[in-house]
């Protein structure tokens, strides 16, 4: 994350558009990294480097959950802002990877590989893997990914919903 002044985000009695936050952030980016490619992802601003690549996420803080974990607002991916905790939901993705034996964060990143060039979240998956089981039991990580495919074509990649309760649907 990249966490801004709520007071940078407000216009008026709202708050700019998180189009407007994630191109300011690309230019600001664009301006420091001048050989580097800075592209625009769905939530982030993407900076490849030589030997790996940062995802840049504007956010704000919100305040807390019921739970007392950090909330900050994050670009949802149509122009708006979505609620995210991302101490809450790591901790819940890393709970229900332990009966996976670590094949969601596994599986995850082999499909981020697949998801190039076409808009869907790191988040979308890591919770959909998270709440739907798919790599738990005894499952190779072709298995995995081939039956995340078949959900998601299922599911016509439409949003999922948070099982945490905290960002609605994730686009």
């Amino acid at each position: 994350f990249a966490v801004l002044s709520r007071d940078d985000m407000r216009w008026g009695r709202g708050y700019i558009t998180s189009d407007t936050a994630l191109n300011r952030i690309k230019e600001e980016l664009e301006g420091r990294f001048r050989s580097t490619t800075v592209y625009r992802d769905v939530h982030a601003i993407v900076v490849e480097f030589t030997d790996c690549q940062v995802d840049v996420v504007p956010a704000f803080f919100k305040g807390v959950t019921e739970q007392n974990w950090p909330l900050y607002s994050i670009p949802n991916g149509s122009g708006g802002w979505m609620e995210a905790s991302p101490a809450l939901h790591n901790a819940y993705i890393a709970q229900e990877d332990k009966p996976a034996v670590g094949k969601i964060r596994g599986t995850a990143r082999l499909l981020k590989y697949w998801r190039d060039g076409r808009p869907i979240s790191s988040f979308h998956i890591e919770l959909l893997l998270a709440s739907t089981g798919i790599c738990k039991g005894v499952k190779s990580y072709a298995d995995c990914v081939t039956e995340t495919l078949q959900l998601l074509a299922r599911l016509e990649c439409r949003g999922v919903k948070d099982p945490k309760g905290v960002s609605g649907y994730v686009p």
